[in-house]
């Protein structure tokens, strides 16, 4: 039997094949990565996403304390709370790299919604944080 007969007589179906596996690697090669990016990174994602947004309310409402209250009381605690915005620093580069990686706002969003889940925050809960309060 010789293999070289084969092998021409096959090489376009061969060929064809390679170029159809090409094909679907190349498409669907995002997918498991994109998997992988949301497994790896989605613990520290949500810790981020909780305490930046317990520092942004934090720093909210003592806001809202000197505006109500102007005194070096209200205004050491709202510069202690400018400190907890670090938080939302550290957030915004997880978010960024992640973007780089390859990860959509989109898959980002359902990142943020998993942090909720993970958190135990209810409805109401979810309410009062993003609440503005006068």
């Amino acid at each position: 039997m010789n293999y070289l007969n084969i092998f021409k007589s096959n090489s376009f179906y061969i060929l064809t094949l390679v170029l159809l596996l090409g094909i679907i690697i190349g498409s669907l090669w995002k997918i498991p990565l994109k998997y992988f990016l949301i497994n790896i990174y989605q613990e520290d994602f949500s810790e981020l996403v909780y305490k930046c947004d317990n520092s942004m309310r934090d720093h909210f409402i003592a806001k809202a304390q000197v505006l109500k209250n102007y005194n070096e009381d209200t205004i050491e605690n709202l510069e202690q709370t400018e400190l907890g915005l670090i938080d939302c620093h550290d957030y915004d580069l997880l978010r960024k790299k992640l973007i780089l990686l390859g990860l959509t706002n989109n898959e980002l969003s359902y990142m943020g919604l998993k942090a909720i889940e993970k958190n135990g925050a209810d409805l109401k809960k979810l309410v009062e944080i993003h609440e503005i309060l006068y």
